[in-house]
């Protein structure tokens, strides 16, 4: 937590100094690529009080996903590889005290996403995090300035079995539906501020607003937003891609977790394998 156990939190560009120092002649450090990952999730103990406010339960589920992401280090899209990952998370990088310096912190959301490899979401089943109205603006925001084109997705289930698609779409059809011609899972992007969006401090919504309009207006750097736009400018209108919320939608990274799942369940039966051997010996 910012800032009381700043002690306990890595700076960004003193990670980076260090492994450019120490990795080798393919930009690795003991086998590892790094990667920054801006990870949005919805607060399981929200509270107007920031002395009571925590984003995780108290078996911290969200800390363990993302301590067994790092450690398994996989990457879909480069499957031959693996990665040294760091995370960006709210709590640990934007002030929870003083009220100036949270603002700020917020203000620069963009620039955090824009430093970022990719985006992680956890998709909570005790808070709902597609109605949150920070997380739907958090996702426009990574939308346009991370570098990868898939969101990446994983929830308590991480990483021991893998999402069901289906179910995910069947459940909640207004936020989940599957790309027509690749079978993917794709997230709808709805209004940061429309009457279905919650918060737990209505003033916030204005800040939210602000952050809207700037990521509307915004050069998309994501690259697929920048596919969009490129396909939308041909329109007679002229006019590039804009967001239309309800309609807009963001392609998920579901093989991530399938092939973290895979590696717990071949990793479960060696350990079942060599303790049948152990017990006949």
């Amino acid at each position: 937590r910012w800032p009381d156990e700043h002690a306990h939190i890595l700076d960004a560009e003193e990670v980076l100094k260090a492994h450019i120092q120490a990795m080798d002649s393919k930009g690795k450090v003991d086998g590892r690529v790094l990667c920054i990952s801006f990870f949005s999730h919805r607060w399981e103990r929200p509270s107007l009080d920031p002395q009571h406010a925590h984003p995780d339960t108290s078996d911290n589920k969200k800390s363990l996903a993302l301590a067994h992401y790092g450690e398994k280090g996989t990457c879909p899209i480069f499957e031959h590889h693996t990665f040294d990952y760091y995370f960006w998370i709210d709590y640990a990088c934007i002030d929870q005290e003083d009220v100036i310096d949270k603002t700020l912190g917020i203000c620069k959301l963009t620039v955090y996403a824009a430093s970022s490899v990719e985006a992680i979401f956890y998709n909570s089943s005790t808070v709902s995090y597609e109605t949150r109205a920070w997380t739907r603006v958090e996702r426009m925001i990574a939308y346009t300035y991370t570098l990868s084109p898939l969101f990446v997705y994983i929830d308590e289930k991480y990483p021991s079995e893998a999402v069901d698609i289906d179910e995910l779409v069947k459940k909640s059809p207004s936020v989940w539906r599957k790309h027509a011609k690749m079978g993917a899972l794709m997230m709808t992007i709805n209004d940061p501020a429309g009457e279905d969006a919650h918060i737990t401090n209505p003033a916030d919504f204005d800040l939210i607003r602000k952050l809207t309009a700037t990521v509307e207006s915004a050069t998309p750097l994501n690259p697929m937003q920048k596919m969009v736009a490129q396909e939308d400018s041909t329109q007679e209108d002229g006019k590039a891609h804009k967001f239309v919320f309800g309609k807009t939608a963001i392609l998920v990274d579901t093989e991530h977790g399938r092939m973290d799942a895979e590696a717990c369940k071949k990793a479960a039966q060696v350990s079942q394998q060599l303790s049948a051997v152990s017990q006949k010996s």
